[in-house]
């Protein structure tokens, strides 16, 4: 971790620690999520996903760090923007590639419903259009 700038070694090693544990939990229970993390990065300009998956029974965990993009993306940044589950479906749709007619078709609103949705979205994401918000997701 050597690309990380102005972040605490004690929040770094206390997220790895909750990560880890989570880790285990899940391998114990299936049932509980998979633990996944997704943080935006100062340092590199995108989000980044750490993931976790126990090795073994011995305890041991690996830790996989990854630039983080679309779908696995989209409920932390949503989350991180404070985006309302209607427009997260917006967003579900654009990211699809999706226009916004066919989205209100898709979604039995009207047009002028959506795009005052998207005028929320970019007003909350600093975004000024379709295209720069995408390209924030998928990039």
């Amino acid at each position: 971790m050597t690309a990380r700038q102005n972040v605490p070694d004690w929040l770094i090693e206390s997220s790895f620690a909750a990560l880890a544990a989570a880790a285990r939990e899940h391998a114990r229970n299936p049932r509980r999520h998979n633990p996944l993390l997704c943080v935006p990065s100062s340092g590199s300009g995108w989000w980044t996903a750490i993931d976790a998956q126990p090795l073994g029974d011995d305890g041991d965990v690996a830790v996989v760090i990854q630039r983080a993009t679309g779908t696995l993306l989209l409920p932390s940044f949503c989350d991180w923007y404070a985006i309302t589950a209607r427009e997260r479906q917006i967003m579900h749709h654009l990211q699809d590639g999706s226009a916004p007619k066919q989205i209100a078709r898709l979604l039995d609103l009207s047009v002028h419903t959506i795009n005052e949705h998207l005028r929320a979205i970019f007003r909350k994401t600093g975004t000024c259009g379709r295209n720069e918000l995408v390209a924030a997701i998928t990039a």
